[in-house]
C-alpha cells in the first residue's frame, strides 16, 4: 500500500484480483441450491488462507476453530467435512483447466469434491479414532496428532497453505524465440496456453475467419482509427453470435466476463501506446488475428495487404521499411500480452 493506506496496484492487476476472487467466490456460491451470493465466512477464510503470511499449523488452527459451534473446541464430522471441502474448493478455484469445466457445468465441482470431502472426512475419523475422546467429535490436537502420525500422506494438499512449499517458477517455457542478439526473448509458458485456450473457449473467437474480423473492426474505425468503445462493441457482437441467438443466447458468468473483459482490454491497451483509448485499427486486427479460425498462412496473407494497402501511394504485394516495422511489431505485441 502507499503512505494514504490505499493499495498500490494498477488497473489490470486490479482487474486480475477482481477476476480471480470473483471465481473463488462464485465456485463457493455454487456449493448452494439457492446461489443467492453469500456463502459462510469461514469457508471463504479457509479459501484465503492460501494467500496470507504464516505457517501451515497457525493457518488448520484458525481455520479448525473457525468451524467450531462452541467454546470447547470440538467439530462434528460434518463441521470437518465443510472444514476439508473448503480447502478443497479453494484449490480447486485456482486451477485453470478445472475451472473453464466448472464455467461449462456447476456441477462439476459440487459432485466431484462432495465426494471428496466425505472421503477424506470419513478417512480422518477412522484413522484418529484411537486418539479421540470422543467418537462422534474432534479437536484440533486430535487432528494435528493425526496428520502427524502418517495422516500427512491422505491429505498432502493441505502443505500448500505454506507459501514456502509452492514453486518460484510455476512452469517452464513451452515456446521460447530469441528476438535480438541483445538477448531479448520471447517465452511462452503452459499457463498462457492454457489462457489463450480459456479466451478462446469461453468467446469462441475461433470461429470467426480472419478477414471477417478485419471487416467488423475496420467498420467501426474512424480514419483507421479504432476507440475502446467501438472495439467494446465488436467483441459484444462477436461473443452474442458465436455463443447464441437474441432468442437463445447462451449467458456468460460473471466471472467468465471478468476474465475475457480482462484480457481483451489488456490486447487492446497494449496497441494504445498513447494512452489515449484508440488503436490503428490495422495493427490491433493483425494482432487479433490469433484468436481467429485460419491457417498461419490466411492470416499473414491478410495482415500483409491490410499494411500494403495503407502506405502511400498503396502497394499491393510489398511493404516498406516502416509498414513493415509496423507490420512484424503489430504480430508480436499480441504475443507479448499472451506472455
Amino acid at each position: 500500500s502507499n503512505t494514504d493506506g490505499q493499495l498500490d496496484v494498477n488497473e489490470e492487476d486490479m482487474d486480475f484480483l477482481r477476476e480471480m476472487f470473483a471465481s473463488i467466490f462464485s465456485v463457493f456460491d455454487a456449493q448452494f441450491e439457492e446461489r443467492d451470493g453469500s456463502v459462510p465466512m469461514n469457508s471463504i477464510l479457509c479459501a484465503l488462507s492460501f494467500f496470507a503470511r504464516g505457517n501451515k499449523s497457525d493457518k488448520l488452527d484458525i481455520c479448525f476453530h473457525s468451524f467450531c459451534k462452541y467454546a470447547d473446541g470440538y467439530i462434528t464430522r460434518k463441521e470437518l467435512y465443510s472444514f476439508i471441502l473448503s480447502f478443497l474448493l479453494a484449490l480447486f478455484s485456482l486451477n485453470s483447466r478445472k475451472m473453464q469445466e466448472f464455467e461449462n457445468d456447476h456441477t462439476f465441482a459440487k459432485d466431484n469434491f462432495h465426494d471428496y470431502a466425505v472421503y477424506f472426512t470419513t478417512k480422518i475419523f477412522a484413522q484418529s479414532r484411537r486418539n479421540r475422546s470422543n467418537i462422534d467429535f474432534i479437536n484440533f490436537d486430535e487432528f494435528a496428532q493425526f496428520y502427524s502420525q502418517g495422516g500427512y500422506g491422505l491429505v498432502q494438499w493441505l502443505e500448500l497453505l505454506d507459501l514456502s512449499k509452492w514453486p518460484d517458477r510455476l512452469d517452464k517455457p513451452v515456446f521460447h524465440f530469441q528476438l535480438t542478439k541483445a538477448g531479448h526473448t520471447l517465452e511462452l509458458q503452459e499457463s498462457d496456453i492454457k489462457a489463450l485456450e480459456r479466451i478462446i473457449d469461453i468467446t469462441r473467437l475461433n470461429t470467426i475467419p480472419p478477414d471477417i474480423m478485419y471487416s467488423l473492426l475496420a467498420e467501426k474505425a474512424h480514419n483507421g482509427i479504432l476507440s475502446k468503445d467501438a472495439f467494446d462493441s465488436v467483441i459484444r457482437r462477436i461473443v452474442n453470435e458465436t455463443r447464441g441467438t437474441d432468442e437463445d443466447e447462451i449467458q456468460l458468468s460473471d466471472a467468465q466476463k471478468a476474465y475475457v473483459s480482462y484480457q481483451l482490454r489488456k490486447v487492446f491497451h497494449a496497441y494504445d501506446r498513447d494512452e489515449v483509448d484508440e488503436v490503428p485499427v490495422k495493427e490491433l486486427a493483425c494482432g487479433f488475428s490469433l484468436f481467429t479460425a485460419g491457417g498461419k498462412r490466411q492470416k499473414l496473407e491478410i495482415a500483409f495487404a491490410s499494411f500494403a494497402s495503407s502506405q502511400s501511394p498503396p502497394k499491393r504485394n510489398a511493404l516498406g521499411r516502416t509498414e513493415m516495422h509496423r507490420f512484424l511489431r503489430a504480430i508480436l505485441t499480441v504475443f507479448f500480452c499472451v506472455e
